[in-house]
């Protein structure tokens, strides 16, 4: 998976300020957890857990905290809890 190291290359400076364009991608990989195709929600899955990893501290209050739509929240969360 390409998207690893790109994360991990990601200043964290751009996490702590929430920057749009991470907005974006998490509202993105919500909308694909509820895709039909199971290699695609497990992508997108596998995509959450490693960005809480990379930034733990920032990842869960910055992002899924402000998505606006509380059943995507309420996803979110429970993938990262388990």
């Amino acid at each position: 998976m390409l998207v690893i190291p790109a994360l991990l290359s990601l200043k964290p400076q751009l996490v702590e300020e929430g920057a749009s364009e991470l907005h974006q991608l998490v509202q993105n990989v919500c909308s694909k957890l509820r895709d039909p195709i199971e290699i695609v929600a497990k992508t997108a899955r596998k995509l959450l857990l490693e960005l809480k990893k990379c930034y733990p501290d920032t990842f869960e209050s910055t992002f899924v905290e402000a998505l606006g739509n509380p059943e995507d929240k309420q996803i979110c969360q429970l993938i990262l809890d388990n």
